[in-house]
Parts: structure tokens; C-alpha cells; sequence
């Protein structure tokens, strides 16, 4: 996870959006819960690949399952905003 957010972010390394989403999707499976956050984050933002809010959601929801604060926290927001059902 943190080397994906470097790539992500390019510190120390040249930005590699779409390396940082691979890392992040091997992470995440794994049951990584701040790679399942950034990875929802990049799917909410459309960052490094198509906007998908739908797997964004999935993929906090998988996060906050994993004990990830920051993620249950954007579901919190989003419920409040009506982005999910």
C-alpha cells in the first residue's frame, strides 16, 4: 500500500497512476484495509481508472469492515449525501 500510494502520488519514484491502482488491486485483495480505502478513493475520483461509485462503495465497505476509520467515515459522509441506496 504504501508503495502504491508513491506511485499514486509520485514521491521518491516517477507517478505511475496505473502501477499504483495494480498494487493497490493486489493489496486490496488480500484484505489490505487501507488499500480497499485508496483503491475506493481512486474509484470514486476517477483516478487511474473509470469512475465507478459503485465499487467505490464496495470497496469502503470492505475497508471499514477491515477496521479502516477513514472509510467508515466516508460512508457516513456519503449516506448523509444520498450516494447510496
Amino acid at each position: 500500500n504504501n508503495l502504491a500510494f508513491c506511485y499514486q502520488k509520485g514521491r521518491g519514484v516517477h507517478k505511475d497512476v496505473k502501477e499504483a491502482i495494480r498494487l493497490y488491486g493486489e493489496a486490496a485483495a488480500g484484505g489490505h484495509a487501507s488499500a480497499q480505502y485508496n483503491l475506493g478513493y481512486c474509484y470514486w475520483y476517477g483516478e487511474g481508472v473509470k469512475t465507478d461509485k459503485s465499487r467505490a462503495i464496495e470497496l469502503f465497505k470492505q475497508s471499514a469492515d477491515n477496521g479502516n476509520a477513514k472509510a467508515a467515515q466516508m460512508l457516513k459522509i456519503l449516506s448523509q449525501h444520498l450516494f447510496m441506496k
